[in-house]
């Protein structure tokens, strides 16, 4: 009875100190394919405290089950339950122009090129009056290797073979951004930074990016998006030479009478082109295309997307993407079997559709499907397969 009245005590005191919100998230994905049926169940509880005006704390985590076909073995085999801590932080607000931010944070960087997501560290925000600066300090070595996606070099690829292994590559990031909003008094702005990345083992490889992003406002139809980034690489101490990447997107919003707008976008990376010139690596930045799924590694991707809002609760976005390969060695998948003709360049087009339901603030429901047409391109052999997908998302939030 002592112990229930102590944590009743507990309890009433620290709802004094600070402010609680919690839920649960339920997503669940299935998806069929050319490769059978896939099933994958999220469960992602949080919660967040608020410690007064410049203090709070934000904490989450997810359990995965997923279910792949694996057919040399059983046509349907259920995967491990798959335990992660989601993003975690302790936000700080010592000053009107100082933020601080610590424990399993996100990494951006402005260009969208070169790596994305959650790492554990340390990253701090300086808002000025003409610029805002952000560093980060970052570490991948406790992340589940699958969320986290960085393969960079051949052990990080040996990793994803070992099924008992669950972390991720061992790896030291270092990012720094300056950003110029509202240049000239105007909304266009201009950012500028540097990220580095360095191997904690043994046969290691370490690259470093400079990049540049330019957001460009044109009335208050259109809206540009310039990227662009150099890469430098080394294997164990031994500069390798240097890579490239380039993006660019115009968006384009109809005066029609519903919700809509036109993106044409552009995205390439070099591939294996000389001594000096080398495949561009991204840490784990998104692939190109939604099923082909190629790395930003030797290949470009061209593509136009159309996205209207029917109802407010209703809206469907509809792309084409057409992909090409930058070389006969970066890119390579064993999906498909490649062709050896003269300059098998072209890898083919993609169409896909989403459909996003939306009809209360706790419920989303996504309806997704396409198709990648090697027979589109001369990269791979005419009777290559047509690769397609198509998917269900159901995200509950309590």
């Amino acid at each position: 009875m002592k112990r229930i009245l102590v944590l009743v005590l507990f309890l009433t005191v620290s709802a004094g100190l600070f402010a609680l919100d919690w839920g649960v998230l339920f997503n669940q994905t299935p998806k069929f394919s050319q490769d059978g049926f896939f099933y994958t169940e999220n469960i992602q509880p949080w919660a967040s405290f608020l410690f007064g005006d410049d203090m709070d704390l934000y904490i989450s985590g997810s359990l995965n089950l997923k279910v792949e076909p694996d057919r040399e073995v059983n046509p349907v085999v259920p995967g491990l339950l798959i335990p992660e801590l989601g993003r975690t932080e302790l936000t700080w607000r010592p000053a009107d122009v100082l933020t601080l931010n610590i424990g399993r944070v996100s990494l951006t960087e402005s260009s969208s090129l070169i790596a994305a997501g959650l790492f554990d560290g340390l990253k701090a925000g300086i808002v000025l009056d003409k610029l805002d600066i952000g560093i980060g300090a970052y570490y991948s070595g406790l992340l589940y290797k699958e969320t986290a996606g960085i393969s960079l070099s051949q052990n990080d690829r040996a990793d994803y073979a070992k099924t008992e292994q669950y972390l991720s590559a061992p790896r030291v990031f270092l990012n720094a951004e300056v950003l110029f909003p509202g240049i000239l008094e105007s909304a266009h702005s201009l950012s500028a930074g540097g990220l580095a990345q360095f191997d904690t083992r043994s046969s290691r490889v370490d690259s470093q990016y400079i990049f540049l992003h330019a957001d460009i406002v044109i009335g208050g139809a259109f809206d540009i998006g310039l990227s662009g980034v150099c890469g430098f690489a080394e294997d164990d101490w031994s500069f390798t030479g240097v890579s490239a990447a380039a993006a660019a997107d115009f968006t384009y919003y109809l005066p029609t009478e519903i919700e809509d707008r036109l993106l044409m976008g552009f995205r390439a990376g070099s591939g294996e082109w000389n001594d000096a010139m080398k495949p561009f690596l991204p840490v784990n930045a998104p692939s190109q295309g939604t099923i082909l799924k190629a790395k930003l590694s030797g290949t470009a991707d061209a593509r136009l997307v159309y996205t209207f809002r029917l109802i407010d609760a209703l809206s469907i976005d509809m792309s084409a993407d057409y992909f090409f390969r930058l070389d006969e060695k970066t890119y390579q998948t064993t999906d498909l079997k490649y062709n050896t003709g003269d300059n098998p360049y072209f890898l083919g087009a993609e169409i896909y559709g989403n459909c996003i339901w939306a009809p209360f603030s706790d419920l989303l429901v996504t309806v997704g499907g396409g198709a990648f047409l090697p027979q589109l391109g001369n990269a791979f052999n005419s009777d290559a397969k047509t690769l397609w997908q198509v998917s269900l998302s159901l995200i509950i939030s309590l």
